[in-house]
C-alpha cells in the first residue's frame, strides 16, 4: 500500500473573527467580503500609504475612489488619445517629405529624428519624477502642451533648425504622453489583466 502525503485541506468558508466592537466587526467583515475590482482579488483596505510621494498617493486615491464605470470611461478616453496620436503620426509621416523638401537640406532631416528620439528617451526620467511628485494629470497636461507646441512650431518653421526644435518638442511630448498613460493604466489595472489593455 502506497502512502500518500496530503496536505491539510482548508475549508472554503472561514469563520468571522470575534471582535468586541461592532464598528470594528463591520469594518473587518467589509474588508473580508469586499474585493477591489481594480486590483483583482486583493483586499481593499481603503487606505493610502503616506510613505510615498504626493503623486503616487493621488494615484492610490484614484484607484480606491473610482468606480468601474469611471475607469471604463477613462480607458475609452485613453483609446481616443492613442487614436488621435496615430492619425497625427500617419498624416505627418505622409506629408513630411513634401514639407521638408523646401529646406533643400535633405541630409539633415534624418538627424533631427535621431536627435529628437535621444532627447525624448532621456526626458522620460524627468517625466517619471514629475508623475511621482506632482501627479498624473499635471504631467499629462505638460506633455500635451509640449506636443502641441511642437506641432505649431512644425507648421510654422522655415528652416531645418526650427524643424529640428519642433521635432524635439513634439517627440518629447508624445513619448511623455505615452509614458503617462501607461503609468495610469498600470495604476488602475491588475497585473493579470494588464496584457489585455
Amino acid at each position: 500500500m502506497a502512502s500518500t502525503n496530503t496536505s491539510p485541506t482548508i475549508p472554503c468558508e472561514e469563520k468571522e473573527p470575534v471582535v468586541t466592537d461592532s464598528v470594528e466587526q463591520a469594518t473587518a467583515s467589509d474588508l473580508k467580503s469586499s474585493t477591489d475590482k481594480v486590483q483583482g482579488n486583493a483586499a481593499n483596505n481603503h487606505s493610502i500609504d503616506t510613505n510615498f510621494q504626493a503623486g503616487v498617493q493621488k494615484a492610490e486615491a484614484i484607484t480606491i475612489a473610482w468606480s468601474a464605470k469611471a475607469l471604463i470611461v477613462a480607458y475609452i478616453a485613453i483609446w481616443l488619445v492613442y487614436f488621435a496620436q496615430g492619425i497625427v503620426s500617419g498624416t505627418s509621416g505622409a506629408l513630411l517629405p513634401y514639407v521638408t523638401s523646401d529646406f533643400a537640406t535633405h541630409s539633415l532631416i534624418p538627424r533631427t529624428g535621431v536627435l529628437s528620439q535621444v532627447i525624448s528617451g532621456v526626458t522620460n526620467l524627468c517625466t517619471a519624477k514629475i508623475l511621482d511628485i506632482f501627479g498624473r494629470p499635471h504631467d499629462f497636461v505638460l506633455c500635451v502642451g509640449l506636443a502641441t507646441v511642437g506641432l505649431i512650431m512644425a507648421a510654422s518653421c522655415n528652416g531645418v533648425e526650427a524643424y529640428a526644435a519642433s521635432q524635439v518638442f513634439y517627440t518629447v511630448g508624445i513619448s511623455g504622453l505615452g509614458y503617462c498613460l501607461s503609468v495610469f493604466i498600470a495604476d488602475t489595472s491588475s497585473l493579470r489583466h494588464r496584457g489585455l489593455m
